[in-house]
């Protein structure tokens, strides 16, 4: 069964009480009018965290290389491999949910080897590496 998880940027800004935050929180994503809120379940109970609208992003189920979980809106490096290191095919994809699921590349074998994969960044944090895959 596939894992359902959410993630989002969180962005406080600092006042007299609290430093400034800017981080991913990971967790369920719900919605207080049409804002998007993340809530993680601690060991103290649940916190919840407004996150900013167009960053919420979903777990795909899959990981890459590094062992680290793939998210929508992240960008992935796919690389097929031909004995051992030597790289025959290389492209990179902003990771988007589409009407009957993840990107192709997801669907078709790449993560059933996921050492073909490897997150690059994602466009909320890379906008110029964003731009340019858009423009392609």
């Amino acid at each position: 069964m596939r894992i359902i998880k959410f993630r989002g940027r969180y962005v406080f800004e600092m006042n007299a009480l609290y430093p400034a935050e800017d981080k991913w929180v990971y967790g369920y994503l719900f919605y207080v009018n049409e804002e998007p809120w993340i809530r993680i379940n601690t060991k103290t109970g649940f916190h919840d965290y407004h996150i900013v609208k167009g960053t919420e992003g979903q777990f795909t189920g899959y990981k890459d290389k590094n062992d680290i979980d793939i998210y929508e809106d992240d960008v992935v490096l796919f690389s097929e491999h031909y004995s051992g290191d030597h790289i025959i095919y290389e492209h990179a994809e902003i990771i988007e949910f589409e009407d009957t699921g993840f990107n192709d590349s997801l669907m078709i074998g790449y993560m059933d080897l996921p050492y073909w994969s490897e997150i690059l960044g994602n466009i909320h944090y890379h906008i110029e590496l964003s731009k340019c895959l858009h423009a392609i």
